[in-house]
């Protein structure tokens, strides 16, 4: 193993040793899970590795239809009655 490899391992082995999940490309533009990553793999292919993004999540408070939508990262404590909340969460 080079220093240039161990460099680009080294991000993946330590997501993998706290907990994280490890990802592979399939090629086609998408991901996997991997239970057990490779180290054979990891070592010779980083670059076809991630740690699995967390979801965003925000919340949108919106009112009628003359009041501008606005995004807050954290849940707002307090909400006008004539406004909407709307919680999303990203999907992955």
């Amino acid at each position: 193993m080079t220093r240039e490899q161990a460099k680009a391992a080294l991000p993946i082995i330590q997501a993998f040793a706290d907990g994280k999940t490890i990802q592979s490309t399939n090629g086609s533009g998408g991901w996997y899970d991997l239970d057990q990553p490779n180290e054979i793999y990891l070592i010779n292919h980083p670059r076809d590795l991630r740690i699995k993004p967390e979801p965003r999540e925000f919340w949108l408070v919106g009112g009628p239809s003359n009041m501008p939508w606005v995004v807050w990262h954290d849940k707002p404590d307090d909400v006008r009655g004539d406004r909407e909340l709307i919680h999303v969460k990203e999907v992955l």
